[in-house]
Protein backbone atom coordinates (compact mmCIF):
# COMPACT_ATOMS: atom_id res chain seq x y z
CA UNK A 1 0.00 0.00 0.00
CA UNK A 2 2.94 2.42 0.88
CA UNK A 3 4.21 2.13 -3.01
CA UNK A 4 0.07 3.50 -4.55
CA UNK A 5 0.23 7.37 -3.79
CA UNK A 6 -0.31 10.14 -5.81
CA UNK A 7 2.31 11.00 -8.02
CA UNK A 8 4.40 7.63 -7.54
CA UNK A 9 5.24 6.10 -10.49
CA UNK A 10 6.05 2.15 -10.07
CA UNK A 11 6.12 -0.96 -12.09
CA UNK A 12 2.68 -2.96 -12.29
CA UNK A 13 2.74 -6.49 -13.54
CA UNK A 14 -0.97 -8.70 -13.52
CA UNK A 15 -3.69 -9.31 -16.05
CA UNK A 16 -6.16 -7.51 -17.49
CA UNK A 17 -9.77 -7.66 -17.21
CA UNK A 18 -13.01 -7.12 -19.76
CA UNK A 19 -16.24 -7.73 -18.63
CA UNK A 20 -18.94 -6.99 -21.34
CA UNK A 21 -19.11 -3.15 -22.47
CA UNK A 22 -17.33 -1.83 -19.24
CA UNK A 23 -13.80 -0.53 -19.67
CA UNK A 24 -10.69 -2.55 -18.92
CA UNK A 25 -9.42 -3.20 -15.63
CA UNK A 26 -6.05 -3.96 -14.44
CA UNK A 27 -5.87 -6.69 -11.81
CA UNK A 28 -2.32 -5.96 -10.38
CA UNK A 29 -0.46 -9.11 -9.43
CA UNK A 30 2.66 -6.97 -8.07
CA UNK A 31 4.20 -3.88 -8.18
CA UNK A 32 7.06 -2.18 -7.86
CA UNK A 33 9.09 1.23 -7.10
CA UNK A 34 10.15 2.22 -10.28
CA UNK A 35 13.91 1.77 -9.76
CA UNK A 36 12.93 -2.06 -8.99
CA UNK A 37 11.36 -2.39 -12.45
CA UNK A 38 14.33 -4.66 -14.17
CA UNK A 39 13.19 -7.32 -11.21
CA UNK A 40 9.50 -7.19 -12.38
CA UNK A 41 8.20 -10.07 -14.23
CA UNK A 42 11.65 -11.50 -13.60
CA UNK A 43 10.15 -14.67 -11.65
CA UNK A 44 8.14 -17.70 -12.57
CA UNK A 45 6.86 -16.14 -15.84
CA UNK A 46 8.14 -17.46 -19.04
CA UNK A 47 10.10 -15.21 -21.21
CA UNK A 48 10.38 -12.41 -18.95
CA UNK A 49 7.74 -9.63 -18.75
CA UNK A 50 7.01 -7.38 -21.63
CA UNK A 51 5.89 -3.71 -21.18
CA UNK A 52 4.13 -1.23 -23.97
CA UNK A 53 4.97 2.41 -23.47
CA UNK A 54 2.28 5.23 -23.94
CA UNK A 55 3.28 5.15 -27.51
CA UNK A 56 2.04 1.32 -28.38
CA UNK A 57 5.90 0.31 -28.72
CA UNK A 58 7.04 -3.14 -27.00
CA UNK A 59 9.57 -2.25 -24.91
CA UNK A 60 12.04 -5.20 -22.95
CA UNK A 61 12.69 -5.39 -19.49
CA UNK A 62 15.72 -3.58 -20.07
CA UNK A 63 13.50 -0.70 -22.03
CA UNK A 64 14.58 -0.69 -25.94
CA UNK A 65 11.50 -0.36 -27.67
CA UNK A 66 10.27 -3.39 -30.23
CA UNK A 67 8.16 -3.56 -33.17
CA UNK A 68 5.09 -0.92 -32.55
CA UNK A 69 2.22 -2.51 -31.91
CA UNK A 70 -1.52 -2.13 -30.29
CA UNK A 71 -1.66 -1.90 -26.96
CA UNK A 72 -1.75 -4.93 -25.34
CA UNK A 73 -6.01 -6.49 -25.63
CA UNK A 74 -6.80 -3.42 -27.59
CA UNK A 75 -9.81 -5.42 -29.06
CA UNK A 76 -10.21 -5.63 -32.58
CA UNK A 77 -13.84 -4.14 -33.17
CA UNK A 78 -15.80 -5.61 -35.98
CA UNK A 79 -19.54 -3.88 -37.03
CA UNK A 80 -21.97 -6.21 -38.98
CA UNK A 81 -24.39 -4.08 -40.73
CA UNK A 82 -27.66 -5.18 -42.09
CA UNK A 83 -26.92 -5.03 -45.32
CA UNK A 84 -24.19 -7.42 -45.31
CA UNK A 85 -26.25 -9.58 -42.35
CA UNK A 86 -28.96 -9.59 -46.39
CA UNK A 87 -26.50 -10.28 -48.72
CA UNK A 88 -25.36 -13.38 -46.92
CA UNK A 89 -28.44 -14.77 -46.22
CA UNK A 90 -28.32 -15.64 -42.86
CA UNK A 91 -26.44 -14.30 -39.86
CA UNK A 92 -24.94 -17.99 -38.61
CA UNK A 93 -23.44 -18.87 -42.24
CA UNK A 94 -21.84 -15.09 -41.97
CA UNK A 95 -20.69 -15.60 -38.41
CA UNK A 96 -18.94 -19.07 -39.23
CA UNK A 97 -17.58 -17.76 -42.57
CA UNK A 98 -15.60 -14.84 -40.16
CA UNK A 99 -14.83 -17.51 -37.86
CA UNK A 100 -13.20 -19.23 -40.36
CA UNK A 101 -10.85 -16.44 -41.37
CA UNK A 102 -10.08 -14.86 -38.46
CA UNK A 103 -8.80 -18.77 -37.62
CA UNK A 104 -6.29 -18.50 -39.99
CA UNK A 105 -4.29 -15.53 -37.61
CA UNK A 106 -4.68 -16.65 -34.48
CA UNK A 107 -2.93 -13.82 -31.90
CA UNK A 108 -3.54 -11.87 -28.54
CA UNK A 109 -5.94 -9.42 -29.88
CA UNK A 110 -9.24 -10.02 -28.70
CA UNK A 111 -12.51 -9.30 -30.85
CA UNK A 112 -15.76 -7.74 -30.30
CA UNK A 113 -18.30 -8.21 -32.82
CA UNK A 114 -21.52 -5.92 -33.12
CA UNK A 115 -24.54 -6.96 -34.92
CA UNK A 116 -27.51 -4.85 -35.62
CA UNK A 117 -29.62 -4.20 -32.65
CA UNK A 118 -27.93 -6.33 -30.45
CA UNK A 119 -25.30 -5.59 -27.88
CA UNK A 120 -20.94 -6.34 -28.86
CA UNK A 121 -20.28 -9.99 -28.42
CA UNK A 122 -16.49 -10.94 -27.23
CA UNK A 123 -15.93 -13.52 -29.30
CA UNK A 124 -13.89 -16.83 -26.84
CA UNK A 125 -10.29 -16.37 -25.44
CA UNK A 126 -9.35 -19.17 -28.15
CA UNK A 127 -10.59 -16.88 -31.30
CA UNK A 128 -8.16 -14.09 -30.47
CA UNK A 129 -6.26 -12.59 -33.51
CA UNK A 130 -3.15 -11.05 -35.38
CA UNK A 131 -4.79 -8.19 -37.59
CA UNK A 132 -1.98 -8.29 -40.13
CA UNK A 133 -2.74 -5.94 -43.22
CA UNK A 134 -3.67 -9.63 -44.90
CA UNK A 135 -6.61 -9.78 -42.51
CA UNK A 136 -7.44 -6.45 -42.44
CA UNK A 137 -8.07 -6.11 -46.06
CA UNK A 138 -10.27 -9.19 -46.01
CA UNK A 139 -12.57 -8.28 -43.38
CA UNK A 140 -12.80 -4.36 -45.11
CA UNK A 141 -13.44 -6.75 -48.46
CA UNK A 142 -16.21 -8.66 -46.27
CA UNK A 143 -17.55 -5.60 -43.77
CA UNK A 144 -16.49 -2.37 -44.74
CA UNK A 145 -13.80 -0.11 -43.99
CA UNK A 146 -16.20 1.80 -41.59
CA UNK A 147 -16.74 -1.55 -39.64
CA UNK A 148 -12.99 -2.61 -38.86
CA UNK A 149 -11.10 -0.77 -36.27
CA UNK A 150 -8.37 -1.74 -34.41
Amino acid sequence: RNLVRNDMIVGVSGRVSFKDESEAEILAEDIVPIENIAALGQGDRPGGQIFTSESGHRLSPAGRPGQPQAPLNDPVKLRISQEVLDSHGETRKLLFHLTDMMSLYPGDRDVLVYLPGQKPVRCNADRRIALSDDLRAKLVRLLGTENVKG
